[in-house]
């Protein structure tokens, strides 16, 4: 890979484009990301450039579980730090006007109406799961090993499909237009698959990935245990994290309830004069 001091520039060029973004729309009056989420943003771009270089890139040439702390952070941590800093509004401000009109009749299409939001909020739903399930296939999690591009490429898809999948279920707005009760279910499935890949490695009496052999011989940790590892990391941890958005979400949902029954009549719904009024 480009190596650490290359990745912290790719990654901190990113940062610098993105606030000054939100700089931007502050003196333009504009709405802006939150202090919170600009601190996610960075974080998780932070997060991106220690996994993906240096010595942990190193380590994940050698030990099967380091490579799968690659991936798990990218999907758990990278993505959904990145959707929590909105970065859409600052990245359009520095985009000539006409990407920017492109860019909001793309929104508009994607997550403007209900039914629209929902379609793509499944997209993302089977993206992600299609890139995780094939990416750790055997012949092609070797192919990525042999091949740096191909390895690029691995860890651009596995990122770019989380972001479309946390996109609906952090995201305010979208989330209120596929329904808090959607999105839950969609976490859930998230759960069962990230989790039983991880049982099925785990329990696995083979070896998926010859390639980590030689962790034996640098480390002394046998491929078996290796893998045994790995898969226990994207089971138990990551599973717990996923059940964590799922009771935050859940409660979510009961607290709009009872600020819905708590409103006025005359507030939940309109009278019918009101209704029928132009």
């Amino acid at each position: 890979m480009i190596g650490l001091v290359a990745s912290f520039v790719v990654f901190g060029s990113v940062a610098a484009v993105y606030l000054r973004g939100v700089r931007a729309r502050r003196r333009r009056g504009l709405a802006r990301p939150p202090a919170a989420s600009v601190a996610a943003m960075l974080a998780g771009l932070t997060v991106a450039a220690l996994v993906l270089d240096g010595p942990t890139d190193t380590m994940a040439d050698q030990l099967f579980w380091v490579h799968m702390l690659q991936h798990l952070a990218l999907i758990t941590i990278v993505a959904p730090f990145v959707v929590l800093g909105e970065p859409v509004r600052a990245f359009e401000e520095v985009l000539p006007m006409e990407m920017r009109r492109a860019l909001g009749r793309i929104e508009g299409r994607l997550w403007a109406r209900d039914g629209a939001a929902r379609r793509t909020a499944i997209a993302g739903l089977a993206l992600s799961t299609i890139a995780l399930l094939a990416w750790h296939t055997p012949v092609a999690f070797q192919a990525a090993l042999d091949d740096d591009p191909l390895h690029a490429l691995e860890h651009l898809t596995l990122l770019a499909t989380a972001l479309l999948f946390w996109w609906p279920i952090l995201t305010p707005g979208v989330r209120e237009r596929i329904g808090t009760g959607f999105a839950i279910v969609e976490v859930l499935i998230a759960t069962i698959v990230m989790t039983a890949l991880g049982a099925l490695l785990a329990f696995s009496p083979t070896v998926w990935y010859p390639a980590y052999s030689a962790a034996e011989r640098v480390h002394g940790v046998g491929a078996l245990a290796d893998q045994q590892l790995a898969g226990l990391l994207m089971w138990i941890p990551s599973g717990l994290l996923y059940l964590a958005v799922i009771a935050w979400l859940f409660l979510r949902w009961i607290d709009a309830d009872v600020v819905t029954a708590g409103e006025p009549a005359s507030r939940r719904a309109p009278s019918p004069a009101r209704s029928s009024a132009p």
